[in-house]
């Protein structure tokens, strides 16, 4: 192990300046590991820093694994100019205890993220590890976490990195399977919480956007021209880099691609309308792959059940970070 960190580190001190790309930044586990090699939040996160969570979640926390891993170079406060070198952890729930008899994992909606900044230098070379290891590879499954021997080492790298920096936020999201959302923000020196109903556009905490709002195109032969309007505006606000992560609610930020699910089912005769929206995932400049196509799915970065999901939000933010590398 010592031998391949050394050689690592050796060869990213003197790797040429590549085009990094959007999997460099943002990337996946896959569902095939053996149990080891999924890290519990509990390895990475210290306990104290979980406390504040609901009592689902807390109870959940030796069955929940990191799935995703998202870069940024230069995260930025509402309104700051510090640039921070931020890395999320992206954490889901097993429905189950993990089996290795199991072929794949099944994941939960249930959800933690961490954000960890690092030294400049430290953040850096992690990324210089990264690019060298994933090559040209095209897929959102990382080179470096492939399978079992990689992975193993990557995750090695990964604690030992992560050790340097600090946590800035956590942020959960925890459903009741029907429509009631509870989120959470865990800062260093208070938690926020919030329920949001996803079906009306105020509740206890405030919904920029519902999935109520497509209801209009299920009955037929209805105008609904004001209403397709008003989602395109909100879709286009949500989804786009420039705005910033803290000027949109949870709860709208993760429902743009359950309910662009639910313009793909709608009336075809405002296909015009929702052209943009469709359900295919953009990888650069090329398809990479199709996302599930389902109302229930929340997820940003990582798994709907057994499928990956990637939202447009989270390709704009890396699309942004990468303009910044360059």
């Amino acid at each position: 192990m010592k031998k391949c960190l050394f050689f690592l580190l050796f060869l990213t001190t003197s790797v040429l300046a590549r085009e990094y790309r959007v999997n460099d930044l943002a990337f996946v586990y896959p569902l095939k590991l053996s149990k080891n090699n999924y890290l519990p939040i509990e390895d990475l996160v210290d306990s104290q820093y979980l406390q504040d969570l609901s009592p689902r979640l807390s109870d959940d926390l030796n069955r929940t694994y990191l799935v995703g891993v998202k870069l940024a170079p230069c995260f930025k406060e509402l309104n700051g100019t510090e640039c921070m070198h931020q890395v999320r952890l992206v954490f889901q729930g097993s429905f189950r205890d993990y089996e290795d008899s199991e072929s794949t994992i099944p994941f939960n909606d249930n959800a933690i993220h961490v954000l960890i900044n690092l030294p400049k230098s430290t953040f850096y070379w992690f990324l210089k590890v990264l690019k060298y290891k994933n090559g040209r590879n095209d897929s959102w499954v990382h080179n470096f976490v492939r399978d079992d021997s990689r992975a193993e080492i990557f995750n090695s790298i990964l604690k030992r990195t992560l050790k340097q920096g600090n946590i800035h936020l956590i942020t959960a999201m925890e459903g009741d399977g029907v429509f009631l959302w509870n989120f959470f923000k865990v800062y260093p020196t208070r938690t926020d919480f919030n329920t949001i109903d996803i079906f009306k556009i105020t509740g206890e905490g405030v919904n920029d956007l519902s999935l109520t709002e497509a209801d209009c195109l299920r009955v037929s032969n209805r105008k609904c021209d004001e209403e397709v309007e008003s989602i395109t505006r909100k879709i286009k606000k949500i989804t786009s880099a420039k705005t910033h992560v803290d000027e949109v609610d949870c709860a709208s930020c993760h429902i743009v691609e359950a309910l662009k699910a639910e313009l793909n089912f709608a009336r075809q005769d405002y296909a015009q309308y929702i052209k943009d929206f469709d359900t295919k995932m953009y990888y650069k400049d090329h398809v990479a792959t199709k996302r599930p196509r389902s109302p229930s799915n929340m997820r940003n970065l990582g798994y709907f059940v057994k499928t990956l999901s990637v939202s447009q939000r989270t390709i704009n933010e890396v699309k942004a970070q990468l303009e910044y590398l360059q």
